[in-house]
């Protein structure tokens, strides 16, 4: 019982502190101290519990070793190479994206042996998610009501507090991380489980309407779309296995229409400056009439449908153009050799922003004004494909990617072949995650490791 109560007092704590993504302790990130949390408590279940490593969810594991033995003996026998113009530390920048892959193979195998039951584990996304969107909410409606937001003091936030109030843009709900699409994305996966904590309890129907709020309010195309596609695919897929539509999932598509409606009426748009202050700030601080074309008018509107919706119809039109991300992977796959076995993690990041830099002149530079400094810095200064199928396809090479799509086909072909409501669950969360890592992000997440070892845990309790 100590065991159990151990174990789940940490992992749950280390869930919300990797939740409290815009905050550090004497300048270390929560996030990193979560991953600390997470290490030590997989070195002890090494030394003092049987490691039971399934069939099934070997292919994951060892493929994150693989993808580790590649970044080291790169890192080692290669260093001389990652010489950059970027002014991260080398070493930390490898170091750190080593270990975000040992967190998620450790939370893996944490998870696929997990001392507590299959429900308490569910329990801990719906009450982690709680907490993290209920902050979130207080610190949107801080903008609006004017009392004092959170102070966010992790490097790169900002000086200070983080740089969130801009004239004439559109409040976004930024939460407990350092940008809304990064709560989006840690929020979207969590809310397929409320629908099924509901089943037991219907005040879950009530508490859904929290996080979908928090979600919605960041305006994220990726975090919203992401969702409303996934729940489409598997409503659909229903209708073709059970021959009915799944009405648990059509309950969600009328709570977010809710929802929709409900963030509409909290829209925020900040007031313009006084037209005596521009110059020196230029001059869309001092008018909300200057827009850089339909998608940013749409995205600082303040209707949430146009916000999201036409911004996404106008992204469909532009065509591929859009995507800034999947047009910096193409193109670097294009220019660049893809090795067969990879050349490991955050090479490719490092090289695309001596390339990109290279790139500059000075007629390039963009210059903005904070806290009454005029800082220069490079427009579009992108370092990150924002996508992990590219990040793998690089760090990993070919093999690689290969082996990644064909542990996801073995980890659908168990979800499918299993299909009961929580498998249901995780399916649906899964596929959120899925569609997201085209858009945002491009490491394998604590979430991607919960939800993976949550589809394989279940074999350890019917043996």
């Amino acid at each position: 019982m100590k065991v159990q109560k151990l174990f789940y007092s940490v992992l749950f704590l280390s869930i919300l502190l990797n939740g409290l993504d815009a905050f550090s302790i004497l300048s270390i990130p929560l996030p990193w101290i979560a991953n600390l949390l997470l290490v030590t408590l997989f070195s002890i279940f090494i030394l003092y519990r049987k490691i039971i490593l399934l069939k099934k969810s070997k292919s994951f594991i060892f493929f994150s070793i693989y993808l580790m033995t590649i970044s080291i003996f790169y890192y080692f026998y290669n260093f001389n190479s990652l010489v950059t113009n970027a002014t991260t530390n080398i070493d930390l920048y490898i170091l750190l994206r080593i270990t975000n892959v040992l967190v998620f193979t450790g939370v893996l195998i944490l998870i696929i042996n997990s001392p507590v039951n299959k429900n308490q584990l569910v329990d801990l996304v719906v009450y982690s998610s709680l907490i993290i969107s209920l902050l979130s909410l207080v610190s949107y409606f801080s903008y609006i009501f004017e009392y004092s937001d959170f102070y966010r003091n992790r490097l790169g936030t900002g000086i200070g507090f983080q740089s969130i109030i801009k004239a004439c843009t559109i409040l976004r709900n930024y939460g407990t991380f350092r940008e809304p699409s990064f709560l989006a994305v840690w929020i979207s996966p969590t809310i397929p489980f409320y629908i099924l904590k509901s089943k037991s309890n219907k005040l879950w129907n009530i508490f859904i309407f929290i996080p979908l709020l928090s979600l919605i309010l960041t305006r994220s195309l990726t975090g919203v779309l992401s969702l409303i596609i996934s729940i489409l695919i598997l409503i659909l897929f229903s209708v073709i296995q059970k021959k009915r539509f799944e009405k648990n999932y059509i309950l969600l598509f009328f709570f977010i229409l809710i929802t929709l409606f409900i963030s509409n009426s909290l829209s925020y748009k900040f007031p313009p400056l006084d037209p005596n202050q521009c110059p020196p700030y230029s001059p869309d601080y001092c008018s909300c009439e200057y827009y850089d074309d339909e998608q940013d008018r749409a995205k600082n509107s303040e209707d949430i449908f146009s916000s999201l919706f036409v911004r996404a119809e106008s992204i469909m039109k532009s065509g591929i153009d859009s995507f800034e991300s999947l047009n910096i992977g193409l193109n670097y796959i294009k220019n660049n050799k893809i090795e067969f076995f990879g050349k490991g993690l955050g090479v490719a990041n490092l090289e695309l922003s001596d390339q990109y830099i290279k790139s500059k002149t000075q007629s390039d530079l963009t210059f903005y004004i904070r806290n009454g400094v005029i800082i220069e810095r490079y427009s579009n200064n992108i370092v990150s494909f924002n996508n992990l199928y590219f990040n793998i396809l690089i760090s990993s090479g070919i093999f690689g990617i290969l082996w990644f799509v064909l542990n996801l086909v073995l980890l659908f072909k168990h979800l499918i072949l299993n299909f009961n409501e929580t498998n249901e669950t995780i399916a649906l969360s899964i596929l959120v995650m899925l569609i997201m890592y085209f858009f945002q992000a491009e490491e394998l997440s604590l979430w991607f490791a919960y939800l993976v070892g949550l589809t394989y845990s279940k074999e350890i309790y019917e043996k």
